[in-house]
């Protein structure tokens, strides 16, 4: 049975999982931009998505990550659990808190995937990723404001956790594991509108071998 939270993407309007595929993408073309990634020269690349809440996504991060870096990808999505993603290819089940398999990968992706982590076990997502990169590779990991500097009375989603960006920081200095932070600041028209536009805040960690 899939959970609550799996469920309300079931429910979700393809206009408004249009706007989060927007979302991701903007964000990404941002990221990729900033921190002047060099595309490897293999005929395809090799992407895990770490984490993915809704069937509709995959085939969108494929067409993201293919569209950016101009070259088919070969992708790979990694989640704790699998029902809500039956059906669609290169999906395996795995807990990203060990370490991932089939590596080396070229880009490792995860959207607002460690607010799902137990705060002792964030630092080893961040860990594996780097450490899963093959030579040029790119490790990306997005926080939504929400995680890390949460408004007065927000309400958390059920079963999230709060993100110590600072801590986290910390230990990767500590671990000699170097990172860039790539601040995102942007807006997109709301979901089913062409007219109406929403800001996003949000902050990208980045990795690189």
């Amino acid at each position: 049975m899939l959970s609550e939270y799996h469920q309300r993407y079931v429910k979700m309007s393809d206009a408004e999982a249009i706007s989060k595929v927007q979302v991701k993408e903007t964000g990404l073309r941002q990221i990729f931009a900033s921190v002047g990634y060099q595309v490897p020269t293999a005929p395809e690349l090799r992407v895990m998505v770490l984490g993915c809440a809704d069937i509709r996504f995959v085939d969108q991060h494929r067409r993201i990550f293919s569209s950016i870096l101009g070259k088919p990808v070969q992708l790979t999505t990694a989640d704790v659990v699998v029902e809500h993603l039956a059906g669609a290819a290169g999906v395996i089940q795995h807990d990203a808190t060990l370490p991932l398999p089939d590596v080396p990968y070229d880009v490792i992706y995860g959207d607002v995937l460690i607010r799902f982590v137990e705060p002792s076990k964030q630092l080893s997502v961040l860990k594996n990723s780097y450490d899963a990169l093959g030579a040029g590779g790119i490790a990306i990991h997005v926080f939504a404001q929400e995680d890390y500097d949460p408004p007065p009375g927000h309400q958390a989603v059920p079963g999230t956790y709060k993100v110590d960006v600072n801590s986290l920081q910390l230990e990767l200095n500590k671990a000699g594991i170097p990172y860039l932070e790539v601040p995102l600041h942007f807006d997109v028209y709301k979901p089913g509108s062409t007219t109406e536009r929403m800001l996003i805040n949000e902050l990208a960690m980045v990795f690189r071998k």
